[in-house]
């Protein structure tokens, strides 16, 4: 993404900021990636210098004064030129405890990434002489050495209100980075690093935390924290090694903490994710979002000492800060679901190491000290940070207090100390000994012995078991379904899994069922039995049988089967309408809704279900067009058709703009399918029959008006949403108030004043902009000329397969009844009725078809009498080789009629066939292009 091709007055955003982006979009205003900052000022405080200070930094660093907008299925940087930063000043009494409740509320205020500033100043009076900043911003404006930047400037700037004085060079601004990277994701070199990473990730387990309660997807952020420290006497032997093995901090904190996780899982091959600084030289005194997550895959099985794990990581690393530029998240949608499976992670546990300040000193006349913060969330499950100072470090362990019991994660602390301090007093000691059990004393760390016991209870099941009974991959053998919504249920299991069986009472997480699994199950489950499944049911029963007894309507129990593939449970077929023949019984035959089962098919669920309507039909396309795939089916998987995250915003951002209506991106989290996500939404429109139908109701530019065929509705229409650009209001008109009595119009003008009024009622001015299909387009022309005559404009004016009106081109024998007309004839009709349709057969009443075939042989009769008269302006017209014969005999075209000429396209198909969805995808941007002209 250029510069050059963003909206006026906005910027790219980066990849790191898209991902923080989409996140916020689940959760708006969340604090799960606030950074709340305060530091302790001991001294006399010049408050009016500490704003002008405060001033000075926001205007220099434009990453403070930016907010994020979406725009034409971008997300987009918005940097505000004149944005002023406020110093709020507060009064804080009840002493430490006061602070400490005041702390706690500020991290808690999340952010609008819409709304500016992302950046706040609090400034904190707590006594005469003490006072508490705090600095509070989003991730996505800023980093770990972002505050480095903030800090030094302000106390620079502080210094110069007090009469210093200071030049600073311009500070390089984010929006380039931004703008760098995505052109470096272009090169040669970006595509060098993401093989670099393929071939290092391929095959890489999926490492799996024993934890205390079952992963769930609405698991709580809650987290916990545990801590220990190394001190100066044990730190000689750490720069001893680092100095021996020319290791950096990280390395050695690395390499300590392979040891703790394998220690606690019983795996060897781990790759965790650490944060890693991308910040360009020419940016070094920037305030942006520059860190990436970096995957560092270690296999430390042919590692015999602690000094060869150090000499392994000490490779690994090396090799991963050469491609670390790669964007980590882009890195997830190549990855993720390639033969490492779906995953939103390609981690599961998390390394950070930090290194001490020197103090903050700077500041004339003031004692300045950060202030800790309590950690009330974590973003993982299991994170650990180490402080790395000058004679000693210290290692935070942070937790989900839903995931672990802080009992085992203070075992798990206390491993990782006595780990630690064996490792540095002797690294050459065997690995194995250090990952055994008898590595540490017995005590407060029996917890995660139980834990450590049961993993490898699992680990070692392989051995002692017959080699012909089951194996790990696959669960011994259980009780058998009882029917076939458990054997269903069973496969769907399996399949979600990747087994080749599941018993009917194993349970899903001790399978290494985890949060984005269940999505994929549910949904599974709910495309294949046809019923809502709640996903709260699978945390409360998490078996096959459990489940199945869940759901409120049992499925029939399956006939006996020959080929081993579970049986195919299908909701009965939308309904068809019936084709009309000229055949008389025919006609007088009660007309019976039709459902027409699906053929049997092996796979797991039947291929090919046709969209109910249009509502369906578009999102499949907004889907197709998301996934680069020519179709999608109803229910398909998005993520198992090689969705992620990078995708998920621009197709809801797609999806709201075509249909014009809010959707939630966690929807497509939850029923991650085009009938899913359709069901979610709800109903297209209020009254599918109004005689104005609003297919898309919002925006401030001037409407389209869409005129039926001679079928009567205009629901087909919704196809050309897609094509539309958002903000200009769609309309179909409709034959629903044209049924019958005697103020049925007489005549096409009629017909035409009658839809003109109801134009005017939502549109009394603009140039008017009209569509129409087949007697749609000869109605759509007759509007255009009675709005000429009114004195109202016509912008645009264009025909789809519709033939200019000519007295007698169509003999009549002077009647309207069905039965009057020739088969040829009801069987044009007919088709008419369908396409007006649409996809949504299933919507369309045995009543509701025969009021509308009443209205289309009158209309078709008023379409024998009509003649077409001249239309002061330049028409569209798109024709099919079909209606060649009926233009001929007609002897006039729509350029004869046309003052401004007629400008035609050639459509390859069939009359009948100009509205389907694989004709309108072709049409559709030449329509959109017509209307966008500049006029």
């Amino acid at each position: 993404m250029a510069d050059s091709v963003m909206p006026q007055g906005l910027a790219p955003v980066s990849v790191g900021q898209e991902a923080l982006w989409f996140i916020d979009q689940m959760a708006p205003g969340t604090s799960q990636y606030l950074m709340t900052f305060p530091f302790r000022m001991t001294g006399e405080l010049d408050v009016p210098a500490l704003k002008n200070a405060l001033d000075r930094l926001v205007a220099r660093h434009s990453a403070l004064r930016t907010t994020f907008v979406e725009r034409d299925d971008q997300v987009c940087q918005v940097v505000h030129d004149n944005l002023r930063v406020p110093l709020t000043v507060e009064n804080v009494a009840g002493g430490e405890s006061g602070l400490r409740q005041r702390l706690a509320h500020e991290a808690d205020r999340g952010f609008d990434l819409a709304t500016s500033p992302l950046f706040r100043a609090t400034l904190l009076r707590c006594g005469e002489l003490e006072h508490v900043l705090v600095l509070a911003t989003h991730h996505i404006i800023f980093d770990g050495g972002s505050l480095d930047i903030v800090m030094d400037e302000l106390a620079e700037f502080y210094a110069d209100g007090l009469g210093a004085a200071s030049r600073k060079e311009p500070a390089g601004q984010y929006t380039r980075f931004a703008i760098d990277e995505r052109a470096w994701l272009d090169q040669e070199e970006s595509r060098e690093q993401l093989d670099f990473w393929r071939a290092t990730l391929a095959g890489a387990p999926h490492l799996t935390l024993p934890t205390d309660r079952p992963r769930s997807l609405a698991s709580s952020q809650t987290g916990g924290a545990a801590r220990f420290t190394i001190g100066a006497q044990e730190f000689e032997g750490v720069r001893s090694l680092l100095a021996q093995e020319r290791l950096t901090p990280f390395m050695f904190a690395h390499a300590l903490h392979h040891l703790a996780v394998a220690h606690l899982t019983g795996q060897r091959d781990i790759v965790v994710g650490s944060p890693v600084s991308n910040r360009p030289d020419e940016f070094r005194d920037a305030v942006g979002y520059f860190v990436n997550m970096m995957t560092l895959r270690v296999d430390s099985l042919g590692a015999h000492t602690f000094r060869d794990l150090l000499r392994q990581v000490r490779g690994a690393l090396l090799d991963a800060y050469e491609n670390q530029r790669y964007p980590y998240a882009y890195l997830v949608s190549e990855l993720a679901t390639s033969e490492l499976g779906l995953r939103p992670d390609l981690f599961d546990t998390v390394l950070a190491v930090e290194y001490e300040g020197s103090g903050e000193d700077r500041w004339p006349g003031l004692g300045v000290t950060r202030l800790e913060t309590d950690n009330s969330t974590t973003k993982f499950e299991l994170g650990v940070s180490v402080i790395w100072g000058d004679n000693g470090f210290e290692t935070d362990i942070a937790f989900r207090t839903a995931l672990f019991d802080r009992s085992t994660i203070a075992s798990f602390t206390e491993h990782y100390r006595l780990l630690a301090l064996r490792a540095i007093a002797e690294p050459d000691a065997e690995l194995a000994g250090l990952l055994s059990d008898g590595a540490v004393p017995s005590g407060r760390e029996e917890p995660v012995r139980r834990l450590v016991r049961s993993r490898a209870s699992l680990a070692s099941r392989p051995a002692e078991t017959d080699p012909s009974g089951p194996s790990p991959e696959s669960p011994a053998e259980g009780r058998a379904p009882r029917n076939s919504r458990e054997e269903i249920i069973a496969r769907l299991f399996a399949e979600v899994l990747g087994r080749d069986s599941v018993g009917v009472d194993d349970n899903f997480f001790d399978l290494g069922g985890h949060s984005l699994l269940i999505l994929r199950l549910v949904s599974r489950v709910r495309a294949v039995l046809g019923t809502d499944v709640a996903i709260r049911w699978l945390f409360e029963a998490p078996t096959v049988a459990g489940l199945a007894d869940r759901l409120a309507h049992p499925v029939p129990d399956a006939p006996p089967r020959s080929d081993g593939d579970a049986p195919i449970v299908r909701k009965k077929s939308r309904i068809h309408v019936r084709r009309l023949v000229g055949d008389e019984t025919a006609r007088k035959e009660p007309r019976a809704k039709v459902a027409i089962a699906n053929p049997p098919s092996s796979e797991l669920p039947a291929e090919g279900r046709a969209p109910r309507n249009s509502r369906e039909e578009i999102i499949a396309q907004l889907f197709a067009e998301a996934l680069g795939q020519d179709s999608v089916g109803v229910d398909d998987d998005f993520f198992d058709l090689g969705g992620h995250s990078l995708l998920i915003a621009p197709l809801v951002s797609r999806v709201r703009a075509v249909l014009g209506t809010d959707v939630a991106i966690q929807w497509l989290l939850e029923t991650p399918t085009v009938a899913g996500l359709a069901d979610r939404l709800g109903s297209p429109v209020h009254d599918s029959l109004a005689p104005l139908l609003p297919l898309r109701a919002g925006g401030g530019l001037d409407p389209v008006f869409f005129l039926p065929p001679i079928g009567g509705l205009s629901w087909a229409y919704a196809r050309f949403l897609p094509f539309i650009p958002k903000g200009r209001p769609v309309y179909g008109l409709q034959a629903t108030r044209l049924v019958s009595g005697a103020d049925r119009p007489g005549t096409v003008r009629q017909v035409a004043e009658t839809y003109l009024d109801l134009i005017s009622g939502v549109n009394a001015d603009s140039p008017l902009s009209l569509v129409g299909w087949s007697f749609g387009g000869v109605a759509a022309q007759e509007i255009a000329v009675l709005a000429q005559e009114s004195g109202r404009p016509v912008r645009d004016l264009v025909l789809l397969d519709a033939v200019p009106g000519v007295p007698g081109m169509v003999q009549l024998d002077g009647t309207v009844s069905p039965a009057a007309l020739s088969p040829e004839t009801m069987e044009a009709i007919t088709a008419s009725i369908r396409g007006s349709v649409g996809g949504e057969a299933g919507e369309l009443t045995e009543s509701l078809f025969d009021d509308l075939l009443g209205t289309a042989t009158h209309c078709f009769r008023l379409s024998a009498a009509h003649r077409s008269r001249p239309f002061d302006g330049r028409t569209v017209s798109f024709e099919t080789d079909e209606t060649g014969p009926l233009r001929r005999r007609a002897g006039i075209t729509w350029a004869d009629l046309s003052s401004g000429g007629a400008e035609t396209h050639r459509l390859t198909c069939l009359h009948t066939e100009v509205m389907d969805t694989s004709i309108v995808r072709r049409t559709g941007p030449a329509v959109a292009g017509i209307l966008a002209r500049p006029r």
